[in-house]
């Protein structure tokens, strides 16, 4: 009898998930004037969306627009463009620095010293040489770029989704930068650059060419050893030997100081002697002066009294006695001396133009760019 009133159960339970089943129907597909509709009421429609849409997105999307179609316009008139290779170069830059923000003090210490010329290829060379031996810079790359992965991730991006996002910036950004640089030697712009940097400021032009001593491998050594050794001396266990150890350290670094004079020296005989100055800048030179030696046109005053008075002493045609800066020793070779009276602006056009080129491009250039685009264009906007 119990099983009897189970399965009676059972049947009209299925029944009534039956009928329920049967009476229940679909949802109808919404209208498509409707954005967002919650239970039975309509919240949001589409045009109330397009128009808000329109209102604080519109307007923006617009200029943008209005600044990228100028810009193409003036790339075009300077036949100016941008590479797939550029942009890709871009984006694989902006990578490289944000990885550096998130790696070791260490790391970030080689940045800042290869940026500033300090120790220059000897730096680079024995941090790739410690980083193959201890795998620390290896290491700490990795660890770098697990680190920007994760900050990525939380919006929804890898290091590789965010480079095909940031292309078409990218290639904005790029395409900018160089129609600044395009403009910036056009030959009215230098003419005007000519008048205010030369004919309009008093004193001397000098044109001189500038080598950069990097630091001869053994005096790079004996740096490092008397860095070990200073570090390593306060745990010795006496104060003679440590006073023995912090005297080595001194002879050690006079030693290295010496080497780079010798090294300075010996540069300036070889440019005394006549050799091709751009040969002793690409083997001897540092940094930027392995290639961009030839400073071009300055005038005396705007230089440092260190350089600037080593110049006055000197002839046309002259190479300095080595000059000990903050940066290292520096070689000049004097080209040119004119007055104002007797510069032209031929005379300085290419070293202007040069100048011009390798000059970084600043935010407010950017700014004054769009500008006067949008001062030359007549644009009618239509926006409601």
């Amino acid at each position: 009898m119990r099983l009897y009133y189970i399965l009676a159960a059972f049947f009209i339970i299925s029944l009534s998930v039956g009928f329920s089943q049967e009476g229940a129907k679909p949802e109808p597909p919404l209208d498509p004037s409707i954005v967002l509709k919650i239970d039975d009421n309509i919240v949001i429609k589409r045009e109330e969306i397009e128009k808000e849409m329109m209102q604080r997105l519109g307007k923006e999307f617009l200029e943008q627009r209005i600044s990228e179609i100028l810009l193409e316009r003036e790339a075009k008139r300077l036949a100016v463009s941008v590479t797939q290779e550029e942009v890709a170069k871009e984006l694989d830059e902006k990578d490289e620095v944000d990885i550096t923000d998130h790696v070791s003090d260490l790391k970030r210490l080689e940045k800042e010293l290869k940026d500033r010329n300090y120790t220059l290829d000897r730096w680079q060379e024995a941090v790739q040489k410690l980083g193959e031996e201890g795998g620390y810079i290896t290491q700490a790359r990795k660890e770098a770029t697990a680190n920007l992965e994760r900050e990525l991730s939380r919006y929804g991006h890898t290091i590789q989704t965010r480079k095909e996002a940031m292309t078409d910036p990218a290639r904005f950004q790029l395409l900018s930068r160089k129609v600044v640089i395009e403009r910036r030697v056009q030959e009215n712009t230098l003419r005007e650059l000519f008048g205010e940097r030369f004919l309009n400021e008093p004193g001397l032009n000098v044109w001189v060419k500038v080598i950069l001593l990097s630091s001869p491998p053994e005096a790079e050594e004996m740096r490092r050893r008397a860095a070990k050794m200073e570090e390593s001396a306060p745990a010795l266990e006496s104060e003679e030997l440590r006073k023995n150890a912090l005297e080595r350290v001194t002879q050690l670094r006079a030693q290295a100081d010496q080497k780079e004079l010798e090294n300075a020296n010996a540069v300036v005989a070889r440019g005394r002697a006549g050799e091709d100055f751009a040969k002793i800048a690409q083997e001897k030179g540092a940094g930027w002066s392995k290639t961009d030696f030839d400073i071009g046109w300055l005038k005396l005053n705007k230089l440092s009294d260190q350089i600037a008075a080593a110049l006055e002493k000197m002839k046309v045609g002259e190479t300095s006695e080595p000059i000990k800066t903050p940066w290292g020793y520096q070689i000049i070779y004097l080209c040119a001396k004119k007055s104002n009276d007797e510069l032209k602006y031929e005379d300085v056009k290419d070293s202007l133009a040069a100048q011009q080129r390798i000059a970084p491009v600043n935010a407010d250039e950017l700014y004054r760019l769009d500008a006067q685009l949008r001062e030359s264009a007549k644009i009618t906007r239509n926006l409601k």
